[in-house]
C-alpha cells in the first residue's frame, strides 16, 4: 500500500486540483451548516469539521433518480428500464463510520442473489477519500461498539489521518492509488506510521459510549410481539 505525507495546509488545494479534473463531492460551509455537495469553483472543502447536516450516503441514494421510463400506447403501457450510467467522481471527507457503512451496504445491494445496478455503478465509479477521526467529535460516537474504529480504512479507497502539522495519506485500493499523482512524492516513514498508531489508540480510548450490540437481537426476538 502506497503512503504519502502532505503538509496540512496543502490538502485543500489538492482537493480543489482533483476537482478541476472531475467532480468532487466534499463537505462545504453553507451559511451555518456543513453540507456534502458538489465542490464548485471558489469553494473551500472543509478538512476539519465535527459533522455534516446531510449524510455522504445521499450521494449514493439521491432523492430522485430515473431508473425506468414508461409510455402509454393504445395497446397498453410499455416499460423501458434504463441502464445505470453514473460518471466518475470523488467523495471526499467521509468519516470512517460512513465509509464502513458503504462496505456493509455492498453486502445488501451487491450480493449473489440480488444486485442493484445503480448502487454497483456508483460504487465502482466513486473514489472514497475518508478522514480519520483523530479526535472523535462527540461523546455519543459508538463505532467501536459495532465493529468499527475511528481510524479504520474499511470501505475507503484513501484514508487521511491528521498527524498534527501533516496528513498521512494511505492509498488503500487500486482505485484510490489513481489519486497518487495529486499527493506529491514524500513517502511516509516509520515515524508517521508509529504516530498514526498512537493517534488510533487515543481515538479509541476517547469513545466512551458502549452499546451492547450483541444483546440487541435476543431482546428483539423475545419482544417481537410485544405491544
Amino acid at each position: 500500500m502506497e503512503k504519502r505525507l502532505i503538509k496540512k495546509d496543502a490538502l485543500g488545494g489538492i482537493i480543489r486540483k482533483i476537482g478541476e479534473d472531475g467532480p468532487v463531492f466534499a463537505p462545504v460551509k453553507v451559511e451555518d451548516n456543513v453540507l456534502f455537495k458538489l465542490l464548485e469553483k471558489g469553494e473551500e472543502p472543509l478538512t476539519a469539521f465535527s459533522n455534516s447536516k446531510n449524510a455522504p450516503k445521499n450521494f449514493f441514494f439521491p432523492r430522485t433518480e430515473v431508473m425506468m421510463r414508461y409510455t402509454r400506447t393504445p395497446k397498453g403501457t410499455e416499460f423501458a428500464s434504463l441502464e445505470a450510467d453514473s460518471g466518475q467522481a470523488v467523495l471526499f471527507g467521509v468519516r470512517p463510520c460512513d465509509a464502513r457503512s458503504f462496505a456493509l451496504l455492498d453486502m445488501l445491494f451487491d450480493q449473489e442473489k440480488y444486485k442493484d445496478p445503480f448502487w454497483i455503478d456508483k460504487r465502482n465509479k466513486t473514489t472514497i477519500v475518508a478522514l480519520a477521526c483523530s479526535r472523535p467529535p462527540y461523546t455519543t460516537c459508538f463505532c467501536t461498539s459495532v465493529g468499527g474504529h475511528p481510524v479504520s480504512s474499511e470501505g475507503a479507497d484513501v484514508l487521511l489521518t491528521d498527524l498534527g502539522d501533516q496528513f498521512l495519506a494511505e492509498f488503500v485500493t487500486e482505485k484510490g492509488a489513481k489519486l497518487l499523482k495529486y499527493f506529491g512524492d514524500v513517502q511516509a516513514d516509520e515515524g508517521a506510521a508509529k504516530k498514526k498508531e498512537e493517534i488510533a489508540a487515543q481515538a479509541e480510548q476517547a469513545i466512551s459510549s458502549k452499546i451492547p450490540a450483541k444483546e440487541i437481537k435476543p431482546i428483539l426476538d423475545v419482544n417481537f410481539e410485544h405491544p
